[in-house]
């Protein structure tokens, strides 16, 4: 069993190497399951490239805008490689030590798509964090059968929309949906997985949630994010 891990990457190296470092244990501890990875990094500046080539993964230099375009060409160099299935993750995402478990159980019960709809979200210089949940999925995490995007790729011949350049996480889904009849399964979950690391550089940024609070209400971080310091800033 394979996994191939679509990734990209431009600016904010301090919270990119955080990303990688917890890509990097979550690919050691697929790998006492017997589950092998590889990861293509979507790289747009020579210190992202310069992580990507530091962690072990494939960069893949391409334009970052539209992002679209870089996103799906990313895609494209994945697929280029033999995998079994193709995780999707981002440079500014932790994940919780659940995580890993989780996964293996997806893979186990043969669930050909499958996402995760909540998340943490934490401003990188406050610390302050809020959640999101129960509204959409996330593409963090993301698990799709290789068959499925070859038969997206065959009908569209992408599986992001080249011009889009915000949710393209909500794209990928309508895409599935309309062309291979599928909608993610998810796991219920009773606090998040997944940690978003907001900065200057973050597509949504933390403040328009924070706008929002009470429909994304301020709380404490729990569960076990091994690569988070909660002292230490950017």
């Amino acid at each position: 069993m394979t996994i191939g891990i679509h990734l990209t990457a431009w600016r904010r190296p301090t919270i990119t190497a955080i990303a990688f470092t917890s890509l990097q244990r979550i690919c050691a501890e697929l790998k006492e399951h017997e589950i092998d990875t590889f990861v293509v990094c979507g790289v747009s500046d020579k210190k992202s490239k310069g992580l990507a080539k530091k962690f072990g993964f494939i960069p893949f230099e391409y334009p970052n805008e539209p992002l679209g375009r870089k996103f799906d060409y990313t895609m494209r160099e994945v697929l280029k490689y033999d995998c079994d299935y193709v995780m999707e993750y981002c440079s500014d995402n932790v994940m919780e030590s659940r995580f890993v478990p989780l996964l293996v159980d997806v893979i186990k019960k043969g669930i050909p798509f499958w996402a995760m709809n909540s998340f943490y979200l934490m401003d990188w210089k406050t610390k302050e964090v809020r959640i999101f949940e129960n509204s959409g999925f996330s593409n963090v995490g993301r698990l799709t059968r290789r068959y499925l995007l070859e038969k997206l790729y065959k009908k569209t011949g992408f599986a992001f929309e080249h011009n889009w350049g915000r949710r393209l996480d909500k794209c990928y889904n309508d895409l599935m949906w309309k062309h291979c009849k599928i909608q993610p399964s998810f796991t219920e979950l009773k606090t998040p997985i997944i940690l978003d690391l907001k900065s200057e550089y973050s597509l949504n940024g933390f403040q328009k949630f924070k706008e929002k609070s009470e429909r994304f209400p301020a709380v404490p971080l729990r569960g076990k994010f091994p690569e988070i310091i909660l002292d230490k800033t950017d």
